[in-house]
């Protein structure tokens, strides 16, 4: 009993001999923890684009909701919508360029950016749906349904263009 009892406390003796000894240094660590950092500030270069892009669509969206308030009759909202649709499209043209800037600057960037909308594009859509909702029943039941179009998807092809390749 004596013996057992002397080698589990010689066993737990060396263990904590080499659980102390055999670290390692923090001087080590601390250049593996300057490229994470590195890496992660590349990758919120690529999610600031997208969320450029998805805030860029989430003000459309509101400003479509805004001229749609009003419930106007389809012949004089349907130029103001696609004024409005042409207007941020081009702004999403010059969000295209900086969003295929990151495939050239650095492919993790530009996968950070793709993960980054793969994950939150649905969210926003649906947002979209919820604001533009009421507009879109209004103009189903009168039976406009480019406006129809215009609200549920043609705002959408937005997103296309800030992603196109």
């Amino acid at each position: 009993m004596k013996r057992n009892l002397l080698l589990i406390v010689l066993f737990v003796g060396i263990a904590m001999i080499f659980s102390v000894c055999g670290g390692e240094t923090t001087e080590q660590e601390s250049p593996e923890a300057a490229k994470e950092t590195q890496s992660a500030a590349k990758a919120d270069e690529g999610v600031t684009v997208a969320k450029e892009i998805l805030e860029t669509f989430d003000k459309a969206v509101a400003e479509a909701a805004e001229l749609a308030k009003t419930k106007p009759e389809a012949a004089e909202l349907k130029p103001k919508l696609e004024a409005l649709y042409k207007k941020y499209e081009e702004t999403m043209k010059e969000i295209n360029v900086k969003y295929l800037a990151l495939k050239d600057k650095d492919i993790r960037q530009f996968g950070a950016a793709n993960g980054y909308l793969g994950e939150n594009r649905g969210k926003h859509v649906f947002k979209k749906d919820e604001v533009l909702a009421e507009y879109v029943n209004h103009y189903y039941s009168n039976k406009d349904q480019e406006i129809v179009q215009l609200l549920s998807k043609d705002i959408i092809k937005m997103l296309d263009v800030a992603v196109q390749r």
